[in-house]
């Protein structure tokens, strides 16, 4: 049976949300917040693959910060998601995996070009659902032409047009479900300066929604237009989702290997 809007909207202002084995998980698309800005100064990388490590708090994976990127691909697995430890069956538990444009904070005070996937958990009922977005320009918005459970491989790409348009699209490879979208005469712009491939435990209002223990997301087939030219991670930042601002309590590591990013669950 489906859930409609004005049930939805009720459970959210209550403090709850819904997911079905047949509904996307509706909570993310009333989230306020898709940019995050990190919480303290990189720490140095030992292994000198990547520029460095900022600490967010509510994202993990890996960012480029350049110039003039025009362009973010990456291809992901859909994780099998589960109740954190010590987790109550009956809590709604989210997240989502993404690629995107100009998503740093502190880096670009414009707009975040994204698509990706969410997942929810409860009830020991998962769902998923694949979506775009123009933040803040608008909300989260869902293809409802591609399916996506649990193992599916996905491969998103965004690029800009100009600050102001671009496209997206999103593929299923495992079913051969693919969708686009376009977008035109957005506002705010894009700053073009950053290209992101994250895991996010996105926002309901003024807070983070119960973090689903998602076991590992891997990108790979990363790379970005910079300048007009093709880049893959070389100098990339990582990014890490910690609990405190030292960066002592992590709930999500993102490692660098050659060209993919993998990022776990603490």
């Amino acid at each position: 049976m489906g859930i409609s809007l004005k049930t939805v909207i009720s459970l959210l202002l209550a403090g709850a949300a819904v997911a079905t084995s047949k509904s996307r998980p509706l909570a993310s698309r009333y989230r306020s917040q898709a940019k995050a800005a990190s919480v303290e100064s990189f720490k140095e990388d030992a292994t000198g693959e990547t520029s460095g490590t900022f600490y967010f708090p509510s994202w993990a994976g890996a960012y480029l910060n350049t110039s003039d990127v025009t362009s973010a691909t990456g291809t992901f697995t859909v994780p099998t998601i589960s109740v954190p430890p010590g987790g109550d069956s009956s809590t709604n538990y989210c997240g989502c995996a993404w690629v995107g444009i100009d998503g740093v904070t502190n880096l670009c005070d414009g707009a975040l070009m994204q698509a990706g996937v969410d997942w929810c958990i409860q009830d020991g009922v998962a769902s998923y659902s694949a979506w775009y977005e123009w933040w803040p320009a608008e909300a989260q918005q869902f293809w409802d032409d591609v399916t996506v459970s649990a193992g599916d491989v996905i491969t998103v790409s965004v690029t800009a047009s100009s600050t102001t348009g671009g496209s997206t699209t999103l593929e299923n490879t495992s079913n051969g479900q693919s969708a686009s979208y376009t977008w035109s005469g957005e506002s705010p712009d894009l700053c073009e300066v950053t290209a992101e491939w994250i895991v996010e435990d996105f926002t309901i209002g003024d807070g983070m929604v119960a973090f689903a223990d998602y076991g590992s997301v891997t990108f790979t087939g990363n790379s970005a237009v910079v300048g007009g030219t093709t880049v893959g991670l070389d100098g990339a930042y990582i990014a890490e989702m910690v609990s405190t601002t030292d960066g002592s309590d992590v709930i999500s590591e993102s490692t660098i290997s050659g060209n993919d990013i993998t990022v776990t669950y603490q």
